[in-house]
């Protein structure tokens, strides 16, 4: 089985929020130069621009629009994130899905739960990673 790791970003939102509307020309760009800055662009294939497609998360585009990227089906892919509005988005368009549960983070009960749930990222990895055999 073959693992690629990405990070799908949503460009302007994200960087005019956190770092007071200054203008990035190119977010993925950006979250790279932070990945080499953080030593950990090892562990990445790519960084996905939902800006490329108009369409934010959780929009079933954005995780289709990474399917296409890697060249498998949209069930293939798993989203790991802390947000449970980020979690039932992948769910509904047919991704997999794993929940960090942080401090303070909580599902949606109202939505699917994911097949992965922990209280930390190791605790998710190893989760998933088990699951995989």
């Amino acid at each position: 089985m073959k693992w690629v790791l990405c990070i799908i970003v949503t460009g302007g939102l994200y960087a005019e929020t956190c770092y007071k509307h200054k203008h990035f020309p190119s977010n993925q760009r950006f979250f790279w130069r932070q990945l080499q800055n953080a030593n950990l662009t090892q562990y990445f294939d790519k960084i996905l621009s939902a800006d490329t497609i108009k369409r934010l998360k959780p929009a079933k585009e954005v995780y289709e629009m990474a399917a296409r990227s890697f060249e498998v089906d949209v069930q293939e892919i798993r989203l790991v994130a802390a947000h449970a509005w980020d979690i039932a988005g992948a769910l509904r368009a047919g991704c997999k899905a794993a929940f960090v549960a942080r401090p303070g983070m909580v599902l949606d009960p109202l939505v699917e739960k994911p097949d992965v749930v922990g209280r930390d990222l190791k605790e998710v990895v190893d989760q998933i990673l088990e699951s995989a055999g």
